[in-house]
């Protein structure tokens, strides 16, 4: 073997362990404990989706998340499963001291757009 093929190999290796390593510990963050809790009994969500069964965040979903000592942000793409449909939620948060979420919004599989309101 090569030793651009053996370099190649380890470091796809290293992202197959690393990328779901990295995705399962996203969800033991305060951040997303907010944001998915905030989906599960926001009133809007409800209305449009019916009671929330689950939300999730899939594996190959968009996200961000950055920390930094007291401050960061957090953008999470979660799947939301309702007694009546299923749906997207896009969910930002920044952390100054205390995680808080900035803006929230949810697409239906039609497409539909809503934009959740956020506590202030």
């Amino acid at each position: 073997m090569t030793r651009w093929k053996r370099g190649a190999l380890i470091a796809v290796c290293v992202l197959v362990v690393a990328y779901p390593a990295c995705w399962f510990g996203l969800q033991h963050t305060e951040a997303y404990q907010l944001a998915q809790s905030f989906i599960r009994t926001d009133a809007e969500v409800a209305s449009l989706l019916g009671p929330v069964r689950e939300v999730t965040l899939p594996l190959f979903a968009s996200y961000s998340f950055e920390v930094s000592g007291g401050t960061g942000s957090a953008v999470f793409e979660m799947a939301v499963d309702a007694e009546h449909s299923q749906a997207r939620a896009f969910v930002d948060l920044r952390k100054r001291g205390v995680w808080e979420i900035t803006d929230a919004r949810l697409v239906t599989p039609g497409g539909t757009s809503t934009r959740l309101e956020v506590p202030r």
